[in-house]
């Protein structure tokens, strides 16, 4: 084998993958032998085993790519998973010394020279976008011949020297972009998932590079730097009949346009919208915003062309913050558009940050208000992160020389499972503080106090398709603040629990419902206590929501009828019982409320 391409290792069970990978593959001259390996994919299709211990995983990794006998590895790096290339890599390199290292990735292109500097056994990195090089990279590096003169790449010289050779300039992604995923088995990547869905289900969606990069300038992220702020976007004749080409191919009726700024240009987007009319395109669409670029007219034509899923990112509800951060959002117009998009049927992710170093008590409680209007409004996904430092990012520049290694305090997608990091891998975040910031937690009030916030979000998110009613009472009736405060014990046992799972119960987000499911209770059960009627009220719409939950979960195919003393549809407190029935009709829950006549003669659950 020539080269092997080596996929982010997430340990979830993710129907997503590097499109670099498959990019910079199909780039390659049709002799090089390649061969991309997706080990996420390889678990979730029973290819690949655990190991009973996870100390041995990064073993069991090198070993699967060295039976290949490549004579060239590349890893694609981002932060989160780092440590676990790094740590394949090096296994690998003692295996056989002779194979060649590559790294490529934002996490890398970020600081090369260090990187080669701290890892004498990556050979070679790849510095932002790779196609101006890699396929004559690649052939030099077979053919031992020399790359001093290969544009973007970092590399040592005979002497041991480590060079950086400048980017080429006269690379244009839009005119020359190598995304011809039909050469690749593209689909293999998602037709796990794909089997296992239905016609409807919008959560399994075919990823397209729609363009790349960002031309704001916030200071907590890292993809202006990568991209240079340069922001391009395939045109949208051929950014359609790539989609279409792809609907034939493998008949995928959802996509996701992956481009962190898709609806930047406004007459791209209604001209791509337009052409999208015209064809009478039959397959759904997805995309990332920044919601200021949104307004009524445009998300009416998006809706129109078959776009069913937007994804913002807020991050902030303080405006003072808005402003520190660079993000400059119009803080008082974003419940508006956020109407706007759920009105119109299009499902919306809206995405928030906090724990920031200038953050103040009074700019996340302004953050807090803002989730708390998302969830009223009934947004379809809700995200809280709690803000973790980017390695020659501007806030992670802020708080360089007070961080502290405590993964019980990062974020949760940081620290998603616990054994995974090994004592290897917390061994090599403590040696390399400057790579692995985004691992290491600072202190200030806001992160001391709401540790645990983004749980509770993720906890009531997660579980509002079902418990909507009893959400929202006790977000109306006390707030976030007031709940993460008075249950916050409830709440870390919790999250401890989530984090604690074993690594295929994390793998395949068993129990993960579960856990959030034992939350909700215990925090309904805290503000049930006492008779006054508003936690009798309180009581009948978490009974309410219960009997729909467990008729889901288990499966439950008879119909199941139940008496309260509230109408939950009317939110109106009843002195006469009012009946309900939850059953199955063509394959979709049903709930519906009975007349007493309708009643009399069922079996009714208490």
């Amino acid at each position: 084998m020539d080269i092997i391409f080596v996929n982010t290792m997430y340990f979830q069970e993710l129907h997503t993958t590097d499109l670099g990978s498959i990019i910079l593959q199909n780039r390659l001259d049709r002799n090089i032998e390649s061969l991309i390996v997706n080990f996420d994919r390889l678990l979730r299709e029973g290819e690949l085993r655990l190991p009973d211990s996870c100390d041995d995983i990064w073993d069991t990794y090198a070993n699967y790519i060295a039976r290949f006998k490549p004579k060239i590895v590349q890893f694609y790096t981002v932060c989160l998973t780092y440590p676990f290339s790094i740590l394949v890599a090096k296994r690998l390199k003692k295996i056989n010394k002779d194979v060649i290292i590559i790294f490529g990735g934002p996490q890398v292109s970020a600081a090369p020279y260090d990187n080669m500097e701290k890892y004498d056994f990556i050979d070679v990195i790849g510095i932002g976008e790779g196609e101006p090089y890699f396929n004559s990279l690649i052939k030099a590096l077979l053919a031992s011949n020399d790359i001093s003169k290969i544009p973007g790449i970092a590399y040592r010289n005979n002497l041991g020297e480590i060079i950086i050779n400048k980017k080429t300039a006269d690379f244009d992604f839009t005119k020359d972009y190598s995304a011809d995923y039909m050469h690749y088995d593209y689909g293999r990547e998602f037709s796990y998932f794909y089997s296992q869905s239905t016609k409807d289900d919008y959560s399994i969606d075919l990823q397209i590079e729609t363009g790349r990069g960002c031309p704001f300038n916030c200071t907590f992220c890292s993809t202006s730097i990568f991209w240079e702020r340069k922001c391009r976007l395939k045109e949208q004749t051929v950014l359609v009949e790539e989609i279409n080409e792809l609907q034939r191919k493998y008949g995928f009726e959802y996509y996701s346009l992956d481009h962190d700024m898709f609806t930047t240009n406004r007459k791209y987007i209604v001209d791509f919208c337009d052409l999208i009319t015209r064809q009478e395109c039959k397959w759904k669409w997805k995309c990332s915003s920044r919601i200021d670029t949104l307004d009524l007219d445009l998300i009416k034509r998006m809706k129109k062309a078959n776009c069913y899923g937007i994804y913002v990112g807020i991050e902030t509800g303080s405006q003072s913050m808005q402003y520190i951060l660079r993000k400059n959002l119009n803080v008082s117009g974003l419940i508006g558009k956020i109407k706007s998009i759920i009105d119109e049927g299009i499902k919306l992710t809206t995405s928030f940050i906090y724990g920031f170093y200038d953050e103040t008590e009074k700019d996340f409680l302004e953050t807090i208000s803002l989730i708390e209007h998302c969830f009223i409004m009934n947004v379809n996904t809700i995200q809280l992160h709690k803000f973790f430092p980017l390695t020659n990012t501007i806030e992670g520049e802020k708080v360089k020389g007070m961080l502290a290694l405590d993964l019980k305090k990062c974020d949760l997608s940081i620290a998603f499972n616990y054994h995974v990091l090994t004592n290897e891998v917390v061994d090599l975040l403590r040696e390399d503080p400057d790579n692995f910031s985004c691992f290491y937690d600072f202190a200030t009030e806001v992160r001391r106090k709401y540790s645990r916030m983004d749980f509770l979000v993720s906890c009531f998110s997660g579980l509002y398709f079902v418990f909507s009613r009893t959400i929202n009472y006790l977000i109306i009736n006390h707030g976030l603040q007031e709940i993460y405060l008075s249950c916050e014990r409830i709440i870390s046992h919790y999250a401890n629990e989530l984090q604690s799972r074993s690594i295929l119960d994390s793998f395949y987000r068993k129990n993960e419902l579960n856990l959030f499911h034992g939350t909700m209770n215990e925090i309904a059960n805290f503000y049930l206590c006492g008779c006054e009627k508003g936690n009798l009220y309180l009581q009948e719409l978490n009974r309410f929501d219960e009997n729909v939950y467990l008729y889901m979960t288990y499966g439950f195919e008879t119909e199941m009828v139940f008496k309260l003393q509230c109408n939950v549809f009317d939110k109106v407190w009843n002195v006469i019982p009012t009946y309900y029935k939850i059953y199955r009709m063509n394959g979709k829950l049903c709930v519906e409320r009975l007349t007493k006549k309708q009643s009399d003669g069922n079996d009714v659950s208490q």
